[in-house]
């Protein structure tokens, strides 16, 4: 699988293993992206924030 890359971005050169098989285009890249950002978000940035026990 090949990429074009717009200027100035790192290029992935061994994407074994990264990609689903059904990554094919760049806009389906980006909605994988996408899909990940939203569940860390919703992992690490939602919910209860609690100060430390002193």
């Amino acid at each position: 699988m090949r990429f074009d890359y717009p200027e100035g971005a790192t290029p992935i050169d061994d994407i074994s293993g990264l990609i689903t098989e059904w990554v094919r285009t760049q806009e389906d890249l980006n909605l994988v992206e996408a899909e990940n950002v939203s569940q860390a978000v919703r992992k690490y940035l939602s919910g209860r924030i609690s100060l430390p026990q002193k």
